[in-house]
Order: C-alpha cells, then sequence, then structure tokens
C-alpha cells in the first residue's frame, strides 16, 4: 500500500554571489520541472517566511504520494546543479537545506469550507509534552488545535508524522527535529498573533511555530495554481 506524506524543504541562501532572487528563478525556472520529470510528485507549493529574521525564510512543500518515491534512483537522479544561476555549482553548494520526509496521518477541514489554497500558514514542528503519549501528543492535538481552528480565516488543519530528517542524517548528527508536524491554512492578510503569542509563551512540549505566506503553487508543468489536483487544497 502507498504511504502518502510529505516532503518538507526549509531554505535559505548561503553563497554572497547568489541572490534571492536568482534563488527564486532556479526554483520555479529549473527546479521544480526537474522535479515534476520525475512523475513522483506532481504538485510544489512555494512559501516565504512572514518573519523577516526567520534563520531559513523559504519553505518548499511537495505533497507525495507513497513515500517510497524519495528512495528511488529517479528521485536520487533530480539535478540540484544550475550552469546559468548557480555557475556550474551544485544547489548545497550555495543555500542551506533542512529536508524532512513526512507521513500524512490526518487532515481537519471546517465542514463547507474552502477547496481553494490558503495564502497563510502556520507550520507547527512538534513533539509531545513530558510523560505524554508521543504518538498521540494529546496536549497539542486537543486543546491547541482547537485554538488554532477557531481563528477567523481558518481553512484547514494537516498532520504529519516524521519519518526522516535528511539533513540530521547526512548533513548535522546534532540536529534535533520534533516527531510532529501540523500545517494550519488561513485565508485572510494576517495571522492570528494573540493566539500564537499565547502558544509560544506555553511550555508543555518542544515546539517550533513559524508563519509563512504563500508565494506560488504549481500543477505538473501547467504553471501557478491554488489547491486544484493532489495539492494541498482539498483535505
Amino acid at each position: 500500500m502507498p504511504t502518502p506524506g510529505l516532503l518538507y524543504v526549509n531554505s535559505r541562501v548561503t553563497s554572497p554571489t547568489l541572490t534571492p532572487s536568482a534563488f527564486d528563478t532556479w526554483y520555479t525556472q529549473e527546479h521544480i520541472p526537474d522535479i515534476f520529470a520525475s512523475k513522483g510528485i506532481t504538485s510544489a507549493y512555494r512559501y516565504k517566511a512572514i518573519d523577516p529574521s526567520a534563520l531559513r525564510p523559504y519553505l518548499a512543500l511537495y505533497p507525495v504520494k507513497d513515500l517510497d518515491f524519495l528512495g528511488s534512483e529517479e528521485y536520487m537522479k533530480i539535478s540540484v546543479r544550475s550552469e546559468k544561476y548557480f555557475g556550474g555549482r551544485g544547489a548545497f553548494e550555495v543555500a542551506e537545506f533542512d529536508t524532512r520526509y513526512y507521513e500524512e496521518l490526518e487532515g481537519f477541514g471546517k465542514e463547507g469550507g474552502s477547496s481553494e489554497l490558503g495564502s497563510l500558514l502556520i507550520s507547527v514542528a512538534y513533539s509531545s509534552a513530558p510523560g505524554a503519549d508521543n504518538e498521540a501528543a494529546a496536549p497539542y492535538n486537543d486543546e491547541q488545535h482547537q485554538i488554532l481552528a477557531n481563528c477567523p480565516g481558518h481553512i484547514r488543519t494537516r498532520r504529519y508524522k516524521l519519518k526522516e530528517s535528511v539533513t540530521g542524517k547526512f548533513l548535522d548528527p546534532q540536529m534535533v527535529v520534533p516527531m510532529y508536524l501540523a500545517l494550519h491554512e488561513y485565508d485572510g492578510k494576517s495571522l492570528p498573533q494573540e493566539e500564537l503569542t499565547n502558544m509560544l509563551e506555553t511550555e508543555d512540549g518542544e515546539r517550533n511555530i513559524e508563519g509563512w505566506r504563500l508565494e506560488e503553487g504549481f500543477e505538473d508543468r501547467v504553471g501557478k495554481v491554488a489547491g486544484d489536483g493532489d495539492g494541498m487544497g482539498k483535505v
């Protein structure tokens, strides 16, 4: 049975000779088309951090129909080298990437809610509180999920479980990545700041909370989309 999941890539430019604009263009004009050519991934969504001081301001999310694809030879052959934008160098020579593979657990959406992709996103990477059932991660799923789900503009929430941290495994063995990821989509001009502040002040487990603004969404070679096909825009 295929295991649906998510390829999560959080990044920042590290080369002084690479501009953010060139990095963006490489992503949209070269990298995403190369990923689609592999046939294992058919949609991609790029976000930018709302906080200008974010360590890694770029986030790319790729829904995957079967996580086994991320271990395949076809996936490993996807090029990350660019003559035009990186002067023949590889992406890992000019930028830093936090890459993770997640298994999809469940999704929540309001009945009769929009099927469109949310323009704003809250990502919450979390572990359960000390002594709690790690699989259920109850302190977050129940109370705090409901807080964010009841905020104005909420469209849907998806929850994932970490299968592998590529960065932690190969590049930074000391890196600690929380076991779970929740993605909360919103439609509107701003995120629910008061609720986010309250969550940040609650010390009941390890959490990394960030706000994102959708830049572009792509469906296999047909350009910009907003929640169509097999992408993020449906529960």
